[in-house]
C-alpha cells in the first residue's frame, strides 16, 4: 500500500513542477503536509494548506474589490443616476478650478481676439449622460456631462468698439481700466458659457464591501464615500444672448 500511496504524490509533485516551469507561478492548495512541503520547494510555487487559506491570501483578496465593482456596475450607476444631485457641488468646484484663467475660444465682440475667465460666478443645468458611462478599472467610472457656467470674462476692448455699442450693451460691461493704452481699455463682462466634459467617480470599494449586506449595496457609502471630480473638459463656448 505504501508504494501505491507514494506514486500519486510523486505524480502530483511532478505535475506541479511541470506547470511551474511552463507558467512561472503556481498557487497550489495541498492538504497533505509532506506533499505541501515538497511542492513549496519548487521555484515559483506558493502553497496553501486549505482553500480558505488560499482565499484569504493577499493576492486573492486584492481581486475581490475589483470584481465587486465590475459585478455591481449597473447597480452602482443606478444609485448615482437616481441621486444625481451629488454631482452638483463637485462639478461646480471642479469647474471653478479648471476654468480659472482659461481662454475662451470664441470672440466676445468684434475686434476682441481673446477673453480669459477671471472667475466662475455659478454653475447650473448640470446634465449627466449615464447612458455613455464607462468603467475604466481600478474602481473608477467616467461619465460625460454638460453644464452651464456664469463666468466673469476679462479682455481688452477697443475704445471705438465700446463707444459704438448701444447703451444696453455697454451697461453689461464693467470697465476696469479705461486707459490701458491710448486706444484700448481693460474690461470685465459676465457671460453664460456652455461646458462639456468628463466627470470621474472613484469608488471606496473596501468600505463599500464592508458596509454592504447580503450583496445589497450600501447607498450611503456610494453617495458620500465616493470621490467625484471633473476629470476633463471637452468643449467650452459662449452661449448666444
Amino acid at each position: 500500500m505504501k508504494s501505491r500511496d507514494d506514486f500519486p504524490d510523486a505524480f502530483v509533485w511532478q505535475t506541479i513542477k511541470d506547470i511551474a516551469t511552463e507558467e512561472g507561478t503556481v498557487n497550489a492548495v495541498i492538504a497533505d503536509n509532506n506533499l505541501r512541503r515538497a511542492a513549496s520547494e519548487i521555484a515559483g510555487v506558493v502553497t496553501f494548506s486549505s482553500l480558505e487559506a488560499f482565499i484569504e491570501s493577499p493576492p486573492i483578496q486584492d481581486l475581490f474589490p475589483e470584481n465587486f465593482v465590475r459585478k455591481h456596475e449597473v447597480e452602482i450607476l443606478n444609485v448615482f443616476k437616481y441621486s444625481a444631485w451629488v454631482f452638483d457641488r463637485p462639478i461646480a468646484k471642479g469647474l471653478e478650478s479648471e476654468l480659472l484663467e482659461t481662454s475662451v475660444p470664441d470672440t466676445v465682440h468684434d475686434n476682441v481676439d481673446e477673453a480669459n475667465i477671471g472667475y466662475v460666478e455659478s454653475v447650473d443645468n448640470v446634465n449627466i449622460d449615464f447612458i455613455s458611462a464607462q468603467y475604466f478599472g481600478d474602481n473608477v467610472f467616467r461619465i460625460p456631462f454638460k453644464a452651464g457656467v456664469w463666468a466673469a470674462l476679462d479682455y481688452f476692448l477697443m475704445e471705438s468698439t465700446y463707444y459704438g455699442m448701444s447703451h444696453d450693451e455697454r451697461i453689461l460691461i464693467e470697465v476696469q481700466d479705461p486707459e490701458w493704452t491710448e486706444s484700448t481699455m481693460w474690461v470685465t463682462e459676465t457671460r453664460y458659457l456652455k461646458v462639456e466634459g468628463q466627470v470621474g467617480i472613484l469608488i471606496d470599494v473596501n468600505q463599500l464591501i464592508k458596509n454592504s449586506k447580503d450583496d445589497r449595496l450600501d447607498t450611503n457609502t456610494l453617495l458620500y464615500g465616493s470621490e467625484i471630480t471633473v476629470d476633463e473638459l471637452d468643449s467650452l463656448e459662449i452661449a448666444a444672448r
